[in-house]
């Protein structure tokens, strides 16, 4: 009996001490009744709008003097392209570390570093690791390529069509980097990759952004999330970036049809409405 069965094995055990069979399934089990009244969602940080986060959450009123002091409140705003359904901040223990000596194509110069964290002896480990880099003449960095990736989903009835599909979705890739092109001052589509997992596609689309569309792009895609397996949206709110070229991919699917075409632009319908 390996270690692992025998944790398992303890640990049922020590449930069906405190419940029977019946208890611990019922505990278990789907429950289908009224909700909890839901927290007020959005990216909004008003008065108003954390006020009513509040108002629905239990013992709420010592939570919020914790994390809504008048420091975290005045400065609320500042979180906007950060969080969504904001109610607050915490505070996290920072040690420091350094010096750390980075010679690179733009940094050039020793480092302190901050470290949050929560975890016992993480900092003095890393403060190990920079005090022996340092005292090796420091570490060398030099970016060759950067970017960013998003990566839709696809399902089809076969394999096949999932096939297909990634191959003409490849060679589309003028098309889409043009149609990308008039959507943004910045984001250029430079790369698409496809993934074919069983009748499924995940086109991996590679942007560079530049350094101020990275805040911009975070903030897109925060109100906007698109499971890469059910290409479910989670907010009426959609990057147009990317939305372009997924309708793009509808069209010329329409216009010049190949297997498998028609259950894309069906699949790609209720996220484009």
């Amino acid at each position: 009996m390996t270690g692992e069965y025998r944790r398992a094995f303890g640990s049922l055990q020590s449930l069906l001490v405190q419940h029977s069979p019946a208890e611990l399934l019922a505990r278990l089990r789907r429950k289908h009744g009224a909700a909890a009244q839901k927290v007020p969602s959005g990216s909004e940080i008003t008065d108003l709008a954390i006020d009513a986060r509040w108002k629905v959450l239990p013992m709420a009123h010592a939570a919020r003097r914790e994390l809504l002091d008048t420091q975290s409140h005045a400065q609320s705003h500042r979180y906007s392209a950060n969080i969504e359904n904001f109610i607050g901040t915490v505070k996290v223990p920072v040690g420091v570390i350094g010096p750390l000596r980075v010679n690179g194509t733009y940094a050039q110069q020793d480092y302190f570093v901050p470290l949050a964290t929560t975890e016992a002896t993480l900092v003095a480990s890393y403060g190990r690791g920079a005090k022996l880099i340092t005292s090796v003449g420091g570490c060398s960095a030099l970016i060759v390529n950067e970017g960013m990736a998003r990566s839709p989903g696809f399902a089809f009835h076969a394999l096949h069509e999932a096939g297909e599909f990634a191959a003409w979705v490849l060679a589309a890739f003028p098309e889409l980097a043009a149609v990308g092109a008039t959507t943004s001052s910045y984001a250029r589509l430079q790369d698409v990759r496809v993934s074919i997992e069983g009748n499924h596609v995940y086109v991996i689309f590679i942007f560079h952004t530049g350094t101020p569309p990275v805040r911009t792009w975070s903030r897109l895609q925060r109100r906007r999330s698109v499971s890469t397996s059910t290409f479910t949206h989670q907010s009426s709110r959609r990057t147009t970036f990317l939305r372009r070229i997924i309708q793009a991919i509808r069209r010329r699917a329409l216009s010049r049809p190949y297997v498998g075409a028609g259950e894309a632009s069906r699949r790609m319908s209720s996220f484009l409405r």
